[in-house]
């Protein structure tokens, strides 16, 4: 990703101009109360969740009444942590940094970071701070083949190589919620359970149900920036596990469905019949999975949409506890009191003309007809019962990424895909974007905090994602 120009103000009549080439039905998405349209989130940056909304009128934009209570108030009974006392890793430029959450003490991890289309690639998808904080772990991959699993103290120099010359199999190495121990996928389709040492504590075995990558054709590039912060088919590919339960919540990529393993038994199951996957696994063994909900009026299928339904689970017995409604990408606190997971609701289709594009911008063949969906996406919060969803914050934005909670439990950390409204606003005559306007006016990806006491979002780092935040 590379740094773009910020989009100019426009004049009243090109604004008009603009509204009046959208979609003559725009589905209407109700905001605690209120009609919120994809006209009046074209203004709207961030707005945090209150118990009421009201549009500003003549300017299409969304004003929060002054005698309102936010709903944002944080969970956490613990004193916040000074910002300047919280680390975060993070990727930037296809390589990767630490530093604490106020921007200060910035250290470099990776330099020799590629593009994911390069020919020759040497890539980091994924990293990992240890439940205790002293260490990070951070995965390799070159071309997409090998994968090296490196152990690096905090700030970012290495330790040891724990794995090397794995082969990609679409599933992350993950510590263990309660200990300083590594789980990764091996060769044979067996799961390693190591040390910090890399000394090998056990194995069992896994087999992946894949339904398949996504293929190689054209995407909008708002759904691609969205599978490079969670996976493809939106789904993070690892394992949610605890030494002192002997259960492991194993999502795998490409929409498997999930598994549940007894780790002293080496018995995998699945989680459910249905198709199930973003297991995470709370301090108290319960889990917070989704699946695709079965609608009676889906979205149209350009959205590359499918709404999914979050469910509270017992791992042991598969018991649903509770239903969360709509929801995916689900996270718990660190206390276990809370879960909280994003909804995203479709608002327009963008239909628009362009070559071929990566990720980050290669042209890969001539021009083809592309549909940008734009969303408002809302992130929620429950207790570990189900009881009492409540939404937070309501953004414009096509999708954030997994949600990182602080250790005080009083900020949530997440990257955004932004929608694509700055390109189109852009298009050449007869809906055209060219490589160059894409790269100036394209969708960023950027790493913002949520502060659940005031309930404001502020912006952390630009043009990045995949943050990481230190316990």
């Amino acid at each position: 990703m590379s740094y773009r120009r910020l989009v100019p103000c426009y004049p009243a009549i090109a604004l008009l101009l603009f509204l009046t080439v959208l979609p003559a039905r725009a589905t209407p998405i109700s905001v605690a109360g209120g009609n919120l349209t994809a006209q009046s989130l074209n203004t709207l940056r961030m707005v945090p969740m209150a118990s009421d909304l009201a549009t500003a009128s003549g300017q299409g934009g969304v004003t929060v009444r002054n005698n309102i209570q936010r709903a944002a108030t944080s969970p956490s009974t613990s004193p916040a942590t000074k910002l300047s006392k919280i680390r975060i890793a993070f990727t930037q430029n296809n390589n990767v940094f630490i530093q604490n959450l106020d921007g200060s003490a910035r250290d470099v991890v990776t330099t020799r970071g590629t593009s994911p289309e390069a020919h020759d690639s040497l890539v980091y998808p994924f990293y990992q701070w240890s439940p205790d904080g002293r260490f990070l772990l951070l995965l390799r991959s070159r071309a997409y083949s090998a994968l090296d699993i490196l152990l690096l103290d905090t700030h970012g120099n290495v330790l040891r190589t724990l794995a090397t010359g794995l082969s990609n199999q679409g599933l992350y190495p993950t510590w263990a919620t309660d200990g300083d121990e590594i789980a990764y996928l091996g060769s044979g389709g067996m799961i390693h359970e190591v040390d910090v040492d890399g000394r090998t504590i056990q194995t069992y075995p896994f087999k992946s149900q894949g339904y398949g990558c996504g293929g190689g054709g054209p995407r909008p590039r708002t759904l691609l920036l969205y599978w490079g912060e969670t996976g493809y088919d939106g789904t993070v590919p690892a394992l949610s596990w605890s030494i002192r339960r002997h259960l492991a919540a194993i999502s795998p990529n490409c929409g498997s469905p999930a598994l549940i393993s007894d780790t002293l038994t080496g018995q995998v199951r699945p989680l459910f019949t249905d198709r199930w996957t973003e297991a995470a696994l709370s301090p108290a063994g319960n889990l917070a999975s989704t699946t695709i909900c079965q609608t009676s009026s889906p979205p149209p299928a350009y959205f590359y949409f499918f709404e999914q339904c979050a469910w509270i689970a017992d791992a042991r017995t598969g018991a649903r506890i509770a239903d969360l409604g709509l929801g995916e990408l689900p996270v718990w606190s660190p206390d276990g009191r809370f879960v909280y997971f994003e909804r995203r609701a479709p608002l327009h289709l963008l239909p628009m003309q362009g070559p071929w594009l990566g990720q980050e911008g290669a042209v890969y063949g001539p021009e083809v007809s592309i549909t940008e969906s734009v969303f408002a996406s809302s992130i929620w919060r429950a207790r570990a019962d189900g009881s009492q969803p409540t939404r937070i914050a309501t953004l414009d934005a096509y999708a954030t990424g997994p949600l990182q909670v602080t250790a005080d439990g009083h900020s949530l950390i997440f990257s955004t895909v932004d929608n694509a409204w700055a390109l189109y606003r852009h298009l050449l005559p007869g809906g055209v974007f060219t490589a160059g306007l894409m790269a100036a006016y394209g969708p960023q990806v950027n790493i913002r905090r949520l502060d659940l006491v005031s309930g404001k979002v502020t912006l952390i780092v630009h043009d990045a994602g995949r943050p990481a935040v230190r316990p």
